[in-house]
Order: C-alpha cells, then sequence, then structure tokens
C-alpha cells in the first residue's frame, strides 16, 4: 500500500515538472542566476532542520514553514515531534546539504512559483543507521505569498530500502496546500 502511495506520489511529481517546464520559460542564462539566489535560502532552512533535529527542537523547524501551513495545521510540531523520532540513534555526521531547482513557472510578469528542494545525504547515526533528509519549499508563490517557506519535510532510511520494507520513509506534508498549486 505505501509503495503505491510512493508510485503515485512520484508519478505525480515528474507530471507536474513536465507541465511546469513546458510552460513560458525565462532565458536560460537568467535561470541559473536566479534560482541560484534563491538556493542560499534553501541551503540555510536545511541547516534548520539539522540543528533542529539534532537539538530535538521541533519548533525551530515549524517555524520555517509557510504561513499557510502554520495557520491551517495546528498539529505541525506534534507532526515534526513523530517525523525527527523516526530517526534511530543520535546523529554523528552527514553531508551538507544539497539544493535543486523542483518547478519554476514564468507568466507575463516574470517568475510566478519556484519550488527549491533541498537534500541532506549520508546521515549516520551513532546505531549504524544511514538517511537522506529532504525537503521542499516555494521560494516564490505569486498571488500566495503565505505559500512562501517550507511545505514538507521527508526522511528516507536507506537501509530499509535497500531491503525494500514499506516504511522506509516518513513524511509531514499536508495535501491542501497543492490544492492551491493545482487548483482542485
Amino acid at each position: 500500500m505505501m509503495k503505491k502511495k510512493m508510485i503515485v506520489n512520484d508519478i505525480l511529481c515528474l507530471f507536474s515538472c513536465f507541465f511546469l517546464m513546458g510552460c513560458n520559460a525565462i532565458k536560460e542564462d537568467n535561470t541559473k542566476v536566479y534560482v541560484d539566489s534563491y538556493s542560499q535560502t534553501a541551503l540555510q532552512q536545511a541547516d534548520i532542520i539539522m540543528d533542529g533535529i539534532q537539538s530535538e527542537n521541533c519548533e525551530e523547524i515549524a517555524d520555517i514553514f509557510c504561513t499557510y501551513i502554520k495557520k491551517n495545521h495546528p498539529e505541525l510540531q506534534t507532526d515534526i515531534k513523530a517525523w525527527m523520532k523516526y530517526i534511530d540513534g543520535n546523529i554523528i555526521s552527514y553531508d551538507p546539504p544539497t539544493t535543486e531547482r523542483g518547478s519554476l513557472n514564468t507568466g507575463e510578469s516574470g517568475v510566478e512559483m519556484l519550488v527549491m528542494e533541498a537534500d541532506i545525504d549520508n546521515v549516520k547515526t551513532d546505531t549504524g543507521k544511514t538517511y537522506c533528509i529532504g525537503m521542499g519549499s516555494y521560494s516564490v508563490f505569486k498571488n500566495h505569498s503565505d505559500c512562501v517557506g517550507v511545505t514538507d519535510l521527508l526522511i528516507r532510511d536507506l537501509d530499509a530500502e535497500k531491503e525494500n520494507k514499506e516504511d522506509s520513509q516518513v513524511r509531514v506534508e499536508y495535501d491542501d496546500i497543492w490544492t492551491i498549486e493545482y487548483g482542485k
């Protein structure tokens, strides 16, 4: 059941990327400069997430979520606490965060939406487990500034994935924010 949901989520993500890439694009040379300016914010958010996990401070992580989620999901901090508990042991090392552009949607007035993603790979714990931690955020969301900020978190247990276990990942994610983007 969990694998089917993951596959459906992956297909939806790919569809949205293809759809959004087909929209009016800004010049390629300007795209890199524009996206790089928001990459730094995503890297800072990833650092805050790692600090929050290591200090067990869910409020620090909740603070970087977008206003829409903070306002509409009072369970956010509880969900983040449960999400953090998925990690078995204390983190002893991890790779520096990396970012990539999730999607970029432009219109006549410029960039209307920019999604950034950040990953922290090779998160190792004192119990010998290895994880990947990821987050997604809207860096720009024209006409929906309350959606700018972190929108979702992911922890992948890489050892469990190798063994094809159903519970190999855990998320903090609220589907109602996607209805704003996709208009469902």
